[in-house]
């Protein structure tokens, strides 16, 4: 069997090197002539799969490492036989902890109190759906807006004008251009103009969710707290948009080492099932121990500095924000290259529940916080 694969998929030919031959290339650079002879492909969300890219190649079976799959032509494999899968879920923790951290650092930064905030999430799946239960367990008010649940007859779900009105919106849809429910520019000038001056706005989701250049006149007109991870025509984002945002981080917030290790097993599960062969391997058999394991605090400390000790001790997301903006006096070319490298060589990012929390006492306040953003206790 031969098996072309993203480079930056980790763990790649540990998990497929039993399968077959494993060649690894650049996501960017995967083209029709590299998979002409291949049986199996595994790409990332930067390698489009389509009918250009698979029409004269043997492939048989298509697995990406992510969430995400806008970038799959998923009629054209199903025309032509050609198995799928991808990774839902695998990056649902890394990227419910990145708005987490994000909020109560905001909280921190602008003096406000989190807890009374209101919060609209659009797009209520895997990711939507657990931030909402994180923040409705520890009393945070929260309306989801999913037309596609909806439709589907599910419940407890609210307008887009009720999600636009609140004071944190947060959105996690599937990008999509389908009718009667497309993403694409569903943040468009109207609905930011919906917006309260002040409220703080999300997008980890994917970049053309939000128009940007409406974004941008946004931003120059009345205050609007940004916080970006994902962005239009990535790798090469705007500059003037990168000067305006509160936040900008470099589509990492699904990153953590245990996301991207998931990720990795999912397609090895699934292709092991396709292909009828028997799985050899686990992430047991290589994942590393976390490098902070336990922090201990005096039973006196405030809960408010509990909480951004914790956060900040497992992951500091103002040096992704330094490392990204750092690229932006660079020209188009070499600025798409550091983007594309401050994703491959991300650096280790564990999620929270690696870390185990000492309160000194059983009761302390801070202590149903700590266990709903997945600390150990």
């Amino acid at each position: 069997m031969f098996i072309v694969a993203d480079e930056n998929i980790p763990l790649v030919k540990e998990f497929f090197s039993d399968l077959g031959d494993v060649t690894l290339l650049p996501g960017r650079e995967i083209s029709s002539g590299g998979v002409k002879r291949c049986d199996v492909l595994l790409v990332r969300s930067i390698t489009p799969v389509n009918q250009e890219l698979l029409e004269s190649s043997a492939v048989q079976f298509v697995g990406t490492a992510t969430t995400g799959v806008d970038h799959v032509d998923r009629d054209y494999l199903e025309a032509k036989g050609i198995g799928f899968a991808d990774s839902a879920g695998c990056n649902t923790q890394s990227v419910v902890e990145y708005v987490l951290s994000v909020l109560f650092l905001l909280s921190e930064k602008f003096e406000f109190a989190f807890q009374d905030q209101t919060v609209g999430i659009i797009g209520s799946g895997r990711i939507g759906g657990k931030l909402r239960s994180c923040l409705e367990e520890i009393g945070v008010q929260c309306g989801a807006y999913d037309p596609w649940l909806e439709d589907r007859g599910v419940e407890g779900l609210c307008s887009l004008e009720e999600a636009l009105s609140a004071d944190v919106i947060s959105l996690h849809p599937s990008l999509t251009q389908l009718k009667p429910h497309p993403s694409f520019h569903l943040i468009n000038q109207a609905r930011l103009k919906q917006m309260k001056t002040g409220a703080i706005l999300i997008n980890t989701s994917r970049g053309p969710v939000v128009d940007n250049t409406a974004l941008i006149n946004r931003l120059q007109e009345t205050s609007l707290v940004t916080v970006l991870d994902v962005w239009e025509n990535e790798p090469l984002i705007t500059p003037e948009l990168l000067d305006q945002v509160e936040i900008a981080t470099p589509h990492i917030a699904g990153y953590s080492l245990d996301g991207k290790l998931k990720g990795t097993e999912m397609i090895y599960q699934s292709v092991c099932k396709f292909f009828k062969l028997e799985p050899k391997h686990s992430l047991g058999d290589w994942v590393p121990a976390a490098p902070l394991r336990k922090l201990e605090f005096n039973p006196t400390t405030s809960v408010q500095e509990i909480i951004q000790t914790a956060i900040r001790s497992c992951y500091n997301i103002y040096r992704d924000d330094w490392a990204l903006r750092r690229t932006k006096r660079l020209d188009d070319s070499p600025r798409i290259k550091a983007f594309d490298n401050l994703r491959k060589n991300y650096p280790v990012r564990r999620e929270f529940h690696h870390t185990q929390i000492d309160l000194g006492v059983a009761d302390h306040p801070a202590k149903k916080v700590l266990k709903v953003l997945g600390f150990q206790l």
